[in-house]
């Protein structure tokens, strides 16, 4: 799909050229303007090297050349980034976030804690959908998800919004997982250094970022994928089972897809309520592009990270779609992680 619209989006950006009228455009808006893409996660993790990388080869497709920064804005579990964007950032198009994953969920199952509505977000575009995979050292006598019901393992995550707590809740309420769960990591980075320490046992991070960090650690087996969250499994990982595979009830098993469909949208990019439609459309039209150029791809193979580019129409489906799902869903959900909003 997203190279049906790279054409469309290049006649866009075409369109959205200065005018004889004299009237500003939204390449005319972006001359000798910065941008910031906020990422909602800390340093060194797989959302910042897929920002760094957009925030190289993004401005190369952007007519009036922009200056394109990015800020890590972690915090609540990933909260603090949507928040920022909707209640404080400026509204013109000059800030835009690269968003957790979960975001979406996050905002059905704690709706008074979060103070943004993404279905009022415009989708930019993401640069990968993966899922997550819950790892678990080696060294800690689990290789099987049967396993965790009988041997006790810690995991470590950020804060309750973030997929690195919800998905080891899951695991533990949903599915009889024998996990405690050790919260106030920054990001994904900071649990990677406390598992390789040893003070953590397990982790839940996406596939890309497992592989773009930690390759050799799978090839060594110092940590075992147990099971994959996704609404389909990865390429590379057919025997891996899916954690909604592993429901025992219908019930548990709409609860488990509702809680997988983040891995959908992955790397994506948002803008936040009130950017004007003209300048949504060229930050739409510049990504398809980026995600099709060959020295783009190049340099993200280089990095080991995966593009597989889904548009920012098809993105905002996918979010209107999560942000639709049943109170009673929804409830039960809560339910399963504890979560009392």
């Amino acid at each position: 799909m997203i190279r049906k619209l790279v054409a469309l989006g290049l006649t866009t950006i075409a369109t959205l050229m200065p005018t004889a009228a004299g009237a500003q455009s939204a390449s005319d808006f972006y001359a000798g303007k910065t941008i910031n893409i906020l990422v909602a996660a800390g340093e060194g993790g797989a959302y910042s090297l897929y920002a760094q990388l957009t925030a190289e080869y993004l401005r190369k497709h952007f007519p009036g050349k922009p200056s394109i920064i990015v800020q890590n804005l972690p915090g609540a579990g990933g909260i603090r980034t949507p928040d920022y964007l909707q209640n404080v950032a400026p509204k013109d198009g000059t800030a835009i976030g690269m968003l957790l994953d979960l975001v979406a969920v996050t905002q059905m199952l704690r709706p008074r804690t979060v103070k943004y509505d993404l279905s009022k977000f415009s989708m930019i575009g993401s640069a990968v959908t993966d899922n997550p995979v819950f790892m678990v050292r080696g060294d800690a006598g689990a290789t099987t998800f049967q396993d965790l019901k009988a041997k006790p393992v810690v995991a470590g995550a950020s804060g309750p919004g973030s997929q690195t707590f919800i998905h080891p809740a899951l695991l533990k309420e949903v599915l009889g997982a024998n996990i405690k769960i050790v919260t106030g990591y920054r990001g994904s980075a900071d649990i990677s250094l406390a598992l390789e320490r040893g003070e953590v046992q397990a982790q839940s991070a996406t596939w890309v970022s497992w592989k773009a960090r930690h390759t050799d650690w799978i090839k060594e087996k110092k940590i075992i994928p147990i099971l994959q969250v996704g609404l389909k499994k990865e390429p590379e990982l057919p025997d891996v089972p899916l954690m909604m595979e592993l429901a025992s009830s219908e019930r548990n098993r709409e609860v488990l897809e509702f809680m997988s469909s983040g891995s959908q949208v992955g790397r994506f990019l948002a803008a936040p309520p009130g950017v004007p439609a003209d300048r949504v459309a060229l930050l739409r039209a510049v990504f398809d592009a980026m995600v099709q150029d060959k020295e783009f791809l190049d340099a993200a193979a280089k990095r080991q990270l995966p593009i597989t580019g889904t548009s920012g129409i098809e993105v905002q489906a996918i979010i209107q779609k999560v942000t639709s799902y049943s109170p009673a869903v929804i409830k039960r959900a809560q339910d399963a992680i504890g979560e009392k909003d």
